[in-house]
């Protein structure tokens, strides 16, 4: 019923599919601990295991295909179905297949509760800050802060934000922290809806960050990840080095229902605080710079680096 709308962002989630999006938003489920993705011709690779899950303990490394799952064939399966059939009770066992280098091997995977940990951060070359960001989850405007803080507590003098591979989230919460470095009075976000009636979310920060800024983006930085990257480089506050984003500019709502299941529908469009169109066109990096994902050395990150030094 809902495709009548013609807007593929726009759908109906089951219980368990709805149960799935607030563990991404909560930031806990049973599982394994590993983030997935599809790739364009339909296989389930690994981008990275969770830092201390039990993949990890594993073995499971970026770049794994997963062929089976406790024998089953994933050749035509969805990366939801393949998640949920990942997913599981708490010390169980699950059995993957995994091909890498051209070898397959068998893993099994004892599955307990993940604690995802969306952020991290470090310092590099002894001054420059950096935080990795995996995904705009409840609490990670006030987590952000926290990182920042006790990073300028070892005398950072800039910083790096990583949102490669971040799909977006709560888009509140990444307003509060492009909120962080915006100047009061700046635009962050302009959205639309379907009256085309212009809301303009500005900043109320009147001592924002004032250090050096990169940001690294990707192909598979959407949403939330937009408007905050927008944000930087629209108020020219920081250089943003990667490859184009996603562009995902739409913003949805979920509605509950009594059957346990749950409605998603768009509401609203966002556009950059310049007016630019995100939706199927992404935010262009001012340094763009493609690179082989799993490659072992990371150019982006290098170049952010140089920038900063």
């Amino acid at each position: 019923m809902l495709q009548v709308f013609g807007d593929e962002y726009t759908e109906y989630l089951t219980k368990n599919e709805y149960e799935d999006l607030m563990v991404s938003v909560l930031g806990n489920y049973v599982g394994i601990g590993i983030y997935m993705a599809q790739t364009t011709d339909g296989n389930i690779i690994i981008l990275f295991p969770i830092e201390g899950s039990p993949a990890e303990e594993a073995g499971l490394q970026s770049g794994d295909i997963i062929e089976k799952i406790n024998g089953e064939d994933c050749s035509d399966m969805t990366i939801d179905k393949a998640s949920n059939k990942i997913k599981g009770e708490e010390g169980t066992e699950v059995e993957l297949e995994i091909l890498r280098d051209e070898e397959t091997i068998i893993k099994k995977v004892t599955r307990r509760k993940i604690e995802i940990k969306y952020i991290d951060s470090s310092v590099i070359n002894t001054n420059i800050g950096y935080i990795k960001l995996i995904s705009f989850d409840q609490g990670s405007a006030e987590a952000f802060k926290e990182h920042l803080n006790a990073l300028k507590e070892k005398n950072i003098k800039s910083l790096i934000i990583d949102l490669r591979d971040n799909g977006g989230g709560i888009v509140e919460e990444a307003i509060s922290i492009a909120e962080l470095f915006v100047p009061r009075g700046n635009i962050i976000m302009k959205s639309y809806d379907k009256d085309n009636k212009e809301s303009v979310i500005k900043s109320s920060n009147v001592n924002p960050e004032t250090m050096k800024i990169v940001v690294l983006i990707n192909e598979n930085s959407a949403s939330a990840s937009e408007i905050f990257t927008a944000a930087i480089k629209d108020n020219n506050i920081g250089k943003i080095v990667g490859k184009t984003t996603f562009g995902k500019g739409v913003m949805q709502e979920v509605i509950g229902m009594k059957s346990g299941g749950a409605l998603k529908i768009t509401i609203e469009e966002f556009m950059t605080p310049n007016g630019d169109k995100i939706n199927k066109e992404g935010i262009k990096p001012d340094i763009e710079i493609d690179e082989d994902e799993y490659n072992e050395k990371d150019i982006q990150l290098e170049e952010a680096i140089k920038i900063l030094k």
